[in-house]
């Protein structure tokens, strides 16, 4: 039982399928506790939901609530700073993992998917209340030689989207920043791809 009656607003959802933190899911499973969240969401029955992990399955199960259109998803943390808080994307969706054997084509890839990723955590900033968000790329430095490829493509194409599409508009851009500069309250939306932003968050909470 639910240990007495269920309070005034709760509806309840069973669950027809069940995995645990153990098990492996390669696909959405219906009818799953999660899969049911995803639905509901899809359906306009709920706004969000929260778990506590473990992450492959809540990404794997929010799948069905994908909207093609805007590009790759991507997980968003807000963060402190001394000065008020940042996000940062992607702190654990996707990694740098790729088919694609051409090094070039695949760089371009991983740029492109945090390029949609990074728009669309710039709006959900700006629905925060900061009409023009300052956007910056996580990297090793600020110099023009700093970064990886895949950050030095990055930057190239915010640069294209600011000249021929309006982008300045928009973000204010501020190129390549460090960790400082996102703890000192410089910077509202910091881009990474996943694997890099997963490692800046998990040192964040070691800290």
């Amino acid at each position: 039982g639910f240990g007495g009656d269920i309070p005034a607003g709760v509806h309840v959802v069973p669950a027809t399928e069940f995995y645990s933190q153990l098990d492996k899911i390669r696909r959405p499973v219906v009818g799953s506790t999660l899969n049911n969240l995803a639905a509901a969401i899809k359906g306009g029955d709920i706004e969000g939901f929260f778990s506590i992990g473990d992450t492959a399955k809540v990404v794997i199960e929010s799948t069905r609530i994908r909207n093609r259109r805007v590009g790759r998803p991507s997980l968003v943390a807000i963060f402190p700073s001394l000065k008020g808080e940042f996000v940062c994307s992607d702190v654990g969706f996707t990694a740098q993992n790729s088919n694609n054997s051409d090094y070039v084509g695949a760089t371009q890839g991983f740029a492109r998917d945090i390029y949609q990723q990074g728009l669309n955590a710039a709006v959900y900033v700006r629905n925060l209340g900061i009409e023009v968000p300052r956007v910056g790329i996580l990297s090793n430095g600020v110099e023009d030689h700093k970064g990886s490829d895949v950050d030095k493509c990055l930057d190239a194409l915010i640069l294209r989207g600011i000249k021929g599409r309006g982008l300045g508009n928009f973000v204010n851009y501020l190129g390549k920043v460090e960790s400082w500069d996102c703890f000192s309250g410089d910077v509202d939306v910091v881009l990474a791809d996943g694997y890099k932003g997963n490692v800046f968050l998990k040192t964040a909470e070691a800290s």
